[in-house]
């Protein structure tokens, strides 16, 4: 990284010294800087989430326990292990800040802030990933939910600041309020300031201290109680009990999906009814035409036929409630978030544009979640070793697939109705929210049937396909954010930002009803109705068909199991596209 600056000064030197630009010093901290945002947040996020989740997986404590060793040691120690290491980097690339402050590009205020501004905002990272890897067990887990953590405390005043000003005219509250974002710092800083005061600045960054040290607070709060829990290996009680008998579903429910699952057939409940095991599966294979050749009953011919009704993959899929659970919160948490905009701006709130990219927004992050609901079950399997166990079982890996494909329906039905439900509710409270002509009307409703069609996607190839990479990585979260390129799409659209913002305040009045854009819209239509027509059809001719990964799952599951899972930093995941297994190490 020293080498990197080194390199980055001097050609900026060079380009000075031929009068190639006479801005190149402010040029260098623009460069300088986003490097060190980059390093300030990436890496010690990606260290941090890591710190805690992996003794909490690995169950390790007992054994950090038995050196003597108290939680508030492995809580500091861990810290100032990771701080140290997620600060090697840009530690090498702080002091090249001078020399654009040399040069005279930029102010001696803004040289302080924008020293000052990385370590705080790399404590603010650490902080959050130390939280995050406490309340979870996986490190795509922790990771994913350190960036809801993170975007909810960043995001929580600038976002309704800047909607106020865009949309009602008017900002809903004072700019000093902005301080209590750990994201204003930093803006400050690139905009030199922003047109306020220095002193706004080292606001920002006190609150930023008070947000990181609140989170580790927390996070040594929980870590001292889940310690103790895990250690003494005693069950939830009080609150902790119901809450988890909610999360994970209580013995009453358990029971009822396990009776509707795998004791639903009439020709089980009347095999039950038998003195023995033998006389029972006697008469559960004549009822289901399980007999052997020679007429006899068979213990391995009734196992291997039909152990019983239903698919126990799926039973075992479904009783996780989780990925569920979280789709309704997605739903209802940005339905509440809608309301609160139409109640603070009740005439410039409601409009087609806001309608239908909430219903975008509502669309993806429930098709994500369904998509690592896949991935969750067969990767935490193969990561603590327990899906070789599943394989010794009569249970066979086409079962395997079809059983998650079966969980995944089952469990996201109700999902999926309720918004469709509540996409039919938006697009007809849109159409009370202006007037309309015919073409507009149409362009209109055109979009809206996208989005029910997306809604009522079965995807199973996006299903098989997760199921395929988390088989070889291991990493639920690898599957959908990383081969799915989920991830480079979101970081696009952050670095676009100011771009989208701009070109959605030009769509405000969408749909116009011109012919142009009718055109438009109808030939988007026909293009995506034709291409779901063909992939339904045509399945072997799609990338994400669910033939290819759903073969590869059926013939290299037993194998694949029996193999190490491959460490995150192996450098065979960069040029793996997912067709086949992973390459020879």
């Amino acid at each position: 990284m020293a080498m990197i600056g080194a390199g980055l000064v001097c050609l900026f030197l060079l380009l000075g010294l031929m009068d190639a630009f006479s801005f190149w010093g402010n040029a260098l901290f623009q460069a300088l800087f986003y490097g060190g945002l980059y390093l300030a947040v990436i890496p010690p996020a990606r260290i941090s989430v890591g710190l805690f989740c992996e003794e909490r997986r690995n169950q390790t404590l007992e054994l950090l326990y038995l050196t003597g060793m108290g939680p508030g040691e492995l809580f500091a120690g861990k810290l100032v292990g990771g701080v140290l290491i997620a600060s090697g980097d840009l530690l090498a690339l702080i002091p090249f800040m001078a020399v654009p402050f040399l040069s005279g590009g930029l102010s001696l205020d803004l040289f302080w802030a924008s020293i000052a501004c990385f370590p705080v905002l790399l404590l603010f990272t650490v902080a959050v990933g130390v939280l995050a890897s406490v309340l979870s067990r996986d490190d795509g887990a922790a990771l994913a939910v350190a960036v809801l953590l993170a975007s909810a405390v960043c995001l929580a005043l600038p976002l309704p600041y800047n909607l106020g000003r865009e949309v009602a005219g008017a900002p809903p509250f004072s700019s000093d309020w902005l301080c209590l974002s750990p994201a204003y710092g930093p803006y400050l800083v690139a905009h030199n300031f922003a047109g306020a005061k220095p002193g706004t600045f080292w606001m920002a960054a006190g609150a930023t201290v008070a947000w990181a040290l609140a989170g580790l607070g927390l996070a040594a709060v929980l870590l001292r109680r889940t310690w103790r829990r895990e250690i003494e290996r005693t069950a939830p009680g009080g609150w902790r009990l119901k809450w988890d008998s909610w999360m994970h579903g209580s013995a009453g429910w358990r029971a009822r999906l396990r009776e509707r699952l795998l004791r639903g057939d009439e020709g089980w409940r009347k095999a039950e009814s038998a003195p023995t095991w033998q006389a029972a599966l006697r008469d559960y294979q004549q009822a289901q035409g399980l007999e052997t050749a020679d007429g006899q009953s068979s213990w391995t011919a009734a196992l291997r036929g039909q152990p019983w009704p239903g698919n126990t993959f799926q039973w075992l899929a479904e009783q996780d409630r989780r990925p569920a659970l979280l789709a309704w919160a997605v739903v209802c948490g940005t339905v509440l978030l809608w309301l609160l905009g139409w109640c603070a701006w009740p005439r410039a709130w409601p409009s087609p544009v806001n309608l239908c990219l909430t219903a975008l927004l509502l669309a993806s992050v429930t098709g994500i979640i369904r998509t690592y609901a896949a991935a969750k079950t067969i990767g935490v399997a193969r990561r603590e070793g327990s899906l070789e166990l599943l394989l010794t079982t009569p249970l066979r890996p086409d079962e395997m697939v079809e059983g998650q494909r079966a969980a995944l329906r089952a469990q996201f039905r109700p999902v999926r109705l309720a918004l469709l439900g509540l996409f039919a509710l938006m697009m007809l409270g849109g159409f009370l929210t202006r007037d309309w002509n015919v073409r507009a009307a149409i362009s209109y409703v055109l979009i809206w049937c996208i989005f029910f069609g997306w809604c009522l996607q079965d995807t199973p190839g996006d299903v098989s396909w997760a199921m395929w990479v988390a088989l070889n990585t291991g990493r639920p979260t690898f599957a959908v954010f990383h081969f799915q390129r989920v991830a480079w799409w979101y970081i696009w659209m952050v670095f676009n930002a100011r771009n989208l913002w701009s070109g959605l305040m030009v769509a405000r009045k969408f749909p116009s009803g011109s012919i142009l854009e009718l055109v438009t819209v109808s030939c988007i239509f026909v293009f995506i109705a034709i291409m779901a027509w063909l992939s339904q059809y045509y399945p072997q001719h799609f990338r994400w068909s669910a033939e290819e990964p759903r073969e590869y799952l059926i013939s290299d599951m037993r194998s694949i199991a029996r193999e190490p899972v491959p460490d995150p930093r192996d450098p065979r995941f960069k040029n793996w596209n997912g067709r086949g297994r992973l390459p020879e190490p």
